[in-house]
């Protein structure tokens, strides 16, 4: 527990708040003026049903280790979003509670720079694999991954270890890599939100029908990817050599992941003409779909 940084904290964390945002709990004040910006001292702790004696204690780096509840009850009080609410609790040498599960539902900001992405291949997905929304070059380059019936159908990760076609687009002496990596992610997954069922039911499916999985579950490796280089074949362009870097939405739980080929390179040229024939594609559909409802 850092005391003293604990203590700064909960002293700026209290000034930053507006006493308007308190809402109607906030105790009266008798009409006293306020000569300094936030809540007083009073009316936090009364904000979090503890004693003004105690929160004292606390700002004063003299109080003793507070309780998760009384935590709670501090981030509650003081409106802390929830990477301010995690980092309270590691200033007082409590582990973080475990987040809500993410909505299914894709998230602004990615969203709104996938629709920019016309000449790079882009995905949508959470962090254990469900996939949310793809761009037409991301279509191209490995089907619609939307396309599978609702659920695990829509999962990289179920579909890459149950379904033998799925993984056909990497190269097969990359393919245990992979592999690998994706049960070390799902497992950072279950660790980092033990009451979300999803992933741990995602987790149950695969130990019950794939004995790859089941085996490198057995290895306990925990790991996320934030960049990789990947290979694809592809059946019309080849063999396509790509960056793999991944976004993470403000949560952390959702993530926009972009390939892309370097400048000068076979697969540059060959992601630019994949591009070239989707977007051919894309406005055909899109004529004849025209011409079909006119």
């Amino acid at each position: 527990m850092d005391r003293a940084a604990l203590a700064d904290f909960l002293r700026r964390s209290r000034a930053r708040l507006n006493p308007a945002e308190a809402g109607p709990a906030l105790p009266a004040t008798g009409g006293r003026r306020r000569r300094t910006p936030g809540l007083r001292r009073e009316e936090a702790s009364a904000l979090a049903g503890i004693s003004v004696d105690y929160w004292i204690r606390l700002e004063q780096a003299r109080g003793p280790r507070p309780s998760p509840q009384v935590l709670s009850a501090l981030a509650r009080a003081l409106r802390l979003r929830p990477d301010e609410r995690d980092h309270l609790f590691r200033l007082a040498g409590q582990a973080p509670p475990p987040r809500p599960a993410p909505p299914e539902t894709v998230a602004p900001g990615p969203a709104l720079v996938l629709a920019q992405l016309t000449d790079l291949p882009g995905v949508i997905l959470t962090d254990y694999g469900q996939v949310l929304a793809q761009n037409a070059l991301s279509v191209a380059l490995g089907g619609d991954l939307l396309a599978g019936p609702p659920g695990f159908g829509r999962n990289l990760v179920h579909r890459f270890f149950t379904r033998p076609p799925a993984r056909e687009i990497l190269p097969a002496e990359d393919r245990p890599r992979h592999a690998a990596a994706m049960a070390a992610e799902l497992r950072a997954v279950c660790a980092a939100r033990p009451d979300d069922p999803r992933p741990a039911a995602l987790v149950r499916e695969l130990l019950a029908v794939s004995e790859e999985f089941a085996a490198l579950w057995r290895e306990h490796r925990v790991g996320v990817r934030r960049g990789d280089r990947k290979r694809f074949r592809h059946p019309a362009a080849g063999l396509l050599e790509l960056d793999c870097e991944t976004l993470l939405a403000p949560d952390g739980e959702q993530r926009l992941v972009i390939h892309s080929a370097r400048p000068g390179t076979d697969s540059h040229r060959r992601l630019r003409a994949l591009a070239a024939a989707a977007a051919e594609a894309g406005a055909a559909a899109a004529a004849g779909a025209g011409a079909g409802a006119g």
